[in-house]
């Protein structure tokens, strides 16, 4: 290809790149036109293409596309070595490729699923308020959760993980179909080795839009992996925010009456609430967790020492990194995101405590059970 070819191939990709980020941005303005048009028409399809194609690989795919990758790229270093003399025709045209490619990759990530930020979120098309727990309410949350989980440890017993990744992708389309959002599809959950590459910046998985693989790190705790699993489902099928996504797990995986999954669901939701209690409700905090089974407290133990092994600047760094891309996508409180799951649970309960409930837990133990006596607890 001649030099010129090349030049206007390279604005080509940079012209498009512009073009989709101009076109987000507009979007961000009509969240209606982009729930219709994206989240409900375009998305599905391009979920269908994946499902079918790179979905059907015995392996992940990113194994296969990163190497291919490179390849490429060593091979067009070499071509424009051969075909372009002169050093500074060399290093310009070297610049403009790179930005032709970070830009290509941008146009193509909002396609495949970044136009996704710019739908009406979730919470809001369930009209669930976001209301801060506290006090009293904060407490008797964890009281709920202590409940479920010594409730569910005792058939919990993660010894075989069959048929895992179908009962969880199963849970998340009923719980999704059941708040009219779109689950079309069969998103592949993948495990991604060595594990290490994802935990030492701190991530216990991934959406990949470029492959359209919900991907969790290897070696995970048994424990936490259902509902990382369901987390990450519900990125494949477009809920962006990340407390949304954690709601949505939660409700899948305490749907049927799965010992595995509702157990998982329990140890994240005590998780989300364990520091906010510790930190201002101490003796309350020392009096729920004096209650909970030997077992919840060893695998509980088990998931901090596991990650203890990973912390450091890497892993700050990278937070620091997501921080700042969740609020470039219109995501105002960055990773503070995750933990409005508490009360988005909390408001899900009480809006639809007149309705049939999603949550399928057993007599005596489920949240509604427990909620009655949240608000007789003592600081």
């Amino acid at each position: 290809m001649t030099i010129k070819g090349r030049l206007r191939r390279s604005l080509g990709w940079i012209s498009f790149g512009l073009g989709m980020i101009a076109l987000r941005v507009a979007v961000n303005w009509v969240p209606g036109v982009a729930e219709d048009m994206y989240g409900r028409g375009v998305f599905p399809l391009i979920r269908l293409v994946l499902d079918n194609t790179l979905g059907l690989l015995p392996l992940p795919a990113v194994y296969v596309l990163i190497p291919l990758l490179c390849i490429w790229l060593i091979r067009r270093r070499r071509l424009r070595r051969n075909e372009i003399s002169s050093r500074s025709q060399r290093m310009g045209m070297r610049v403009l490729s790179t930005l032709a490619f970070l830009f290509a990759a941008a146009g193509l990530f909002l396609i495949l699923w970044g136009f996704n930020y710019a739908r009406i979120p979730l919470r809001h098309q369930l009209a669930l308020p976001l209301d801060p727990l506290e006090g009293k309410v904060l407490i008797g949350e964890l009281e709920q959760a202590a409940a479920g989980l010594n409730q569910w440890v005792q058939a919990a017993s993660f010894n075989s993980t069959e048929n895992l990744e179908e009962r969880v992708r199963a849970a998340m389309a009923g719980t999704l179909q059941s708040m009219d959002w779109p689950a079309v599809g069969r998103p592949r959950v993948r495990v991604l080795y060595p594990g290490a590459l994802l935990k030492a910046f701190g991530v216990s998985g991934i959406y990949n839009p470029f492959t359209g693989a919900a991907t969790i790190a290897a070696g995970l705790p048994p424990p936490s992996r259902p509902f990382l699993m369901a987390h990450e489902l519900a990125h494949a099928w477009g809920v962006t925010d990340e407390g949304e996504a954690n709601l949505v797990a939660f409700l899948a995986c305490t749907r049927n009456a799965d010992a595995e999954m509702a157990y998982s669901a329990y140890l994240a939701w005590w998780e989300y609430l364990a520091g906010p209690v510790s930190g201002s409700h101490a003796k309350a905090f020392s009096r729920i967790s004096a209650r909970l089974l030997p077992r919840v407290r060893e695998d509980q133990a088990a998931i901090r020492a596991h990650w203890r092994q990973y912390s450091g600047r890497l892993m700050r760094a990278a937070r620091q990194v997501n921080n700042m891309y969740l609020r470039s996508q219109g995501l105002a409180a960055g990773v503070i995101s995750y933990d409005s799951f508490p009360a988005l649970l909390r408001a899900w309960r009480r809006t639809r405590r007149a309705g049939p409930a999603i949550s399928a837990t057993p007599a005596g133990s489920g949240v509604d059970a427990v909620e009655e006596a949240g608000g007789k607890t003592e600081e």
